[in-house]
């Protein structure tokens, strides 16, 4: 008989590649994870997984297995989930997510101290942000969330707006921009870094003001995260545009400006699939989240 038990192990150890490391998850011993393997290999005919050098890979027959494995487990979780009412204080479970560091930032620290009191089981994971297979990992249940800008959020995925972000100029003490009217034309004469988290096949807007003021944003070097961007900043003379609620947090060595130019905030929103609509848990997990937003620093905009 093929129980719900085994095909979480499947779904487990093709997410782990590795039986000791899929045994400790699922909190049995290695020898115990061996037999259920063998178990499966002969229930399916097949070996399931193979050796690699960076752990085991999923056979063919294994991947068209997996699709139909999850949909089930996710389908008898809504069950079960459904039964009973959800109770943060003794529910277990892992809340995967994938955001830009800039989000994280935002959101996370808020979060996480919420959840140490509320919700002592509940676990965080956080998945790099590939904006090309959000959709499919929202679909295939390998994320359940995730924070996009307003304007990147698919149109067939639920969207609830979290924050609104608006921008600084970010540069060293001491650099000579501040010894001058901050105009676009003197932006022009200094070297920029730009912060791109997320690819976008899109006219910059930063770059389309200077464009319409006759004028070049000399943009010397591009980054996909701010934590390198900052350090950068702190020790050489290029300035860049940041979200102005992380700058509080950066401490000594830098100094900030107001932009001459408007720049509307970008809403953020968080983005989840609609078969988790109405799900109990996942309805707490989206009201915790907003909730943590909208206790965090005014600096951050909460979109209500």
């Amino acid at each position: 008989m093929l129980d719900i038990r085994l095909l979480q192990t499947l779904i487990v150890l093709d997410e782990e590649r590795s039986v000791t490391s899929a045994a400790r998850r699922m909190g049995v011993s290695q020898p115990a994870m061996s037999t259920t393997l063998r178990r499966l290999r002969d229930l399916f005919q097949d070996p399931l997984f193979v050796r690699a050098s960076n752990g085991l890979l999923p056979t063919d027959t294994a991947v068209d297995l997996l699709k139909k494995a999850r949909e089930i487990v996710r389908l008898v979780d809504t069950l079960e989930a459904e039964k009973t009412p959800f109770d943060p204080k003794i529910a277990e479970m892992e809340i995967r997510i994938s955001a830009s560091d800039f989000a994280l930032s935002s959101i996370l620290p808020g979060l996480i101290r919420k959840l140490q009191n509320d919700a002592p089981n509940v676990r965080i994971t956080v998945a790099p942000l590939v904006i090309d297979t959000v959709v499919d990992s929202l679909e295939n249940g390998s994320l359940d969330l995730t924070v996009l800008p307003n304007f990147l959020a698919p149109d067939n995925m639920q969207i609830r707006r979290l924050f609104e972000a608006d921008f600084i100029y970010l540069m060293r003490d001491g650099h000579p921009l501040l010894e001058e009217p901050v105009t676009l034309a003197a932006l022009s004469r200094c070297e920029h870094l730009r912060v791109a988290p997320i690819s976008v096949h899109r006219a910059n807007r930063i770059e389309k003001i200077f464009g319409n003021a006759g004028l070049n944003r000399r943009v010397r070097l591009t980054l996909s995260n701010y934590v390198s961007a900052f350090e950068v900043v702190r020790n050489t003379d290029l300035i860049m545009l940041t979200p102005r609620n992380i700058v509080r947090e950066l401490g000594v060595g830098f100094a900030t400006c107001e932009p001459p130019f408007k720049l509307d905030p970008i809403a953020m929103s968080l983005i989840w699939h609609p078969r988790k609509q109405n799900s109990k848990s996942h309805r707490w997990v989206r009201d915790y989240l907003a909730e943590a937003v909208r206790s965090a620093p005014e600096a951050m905009c909460p979109a209500d």
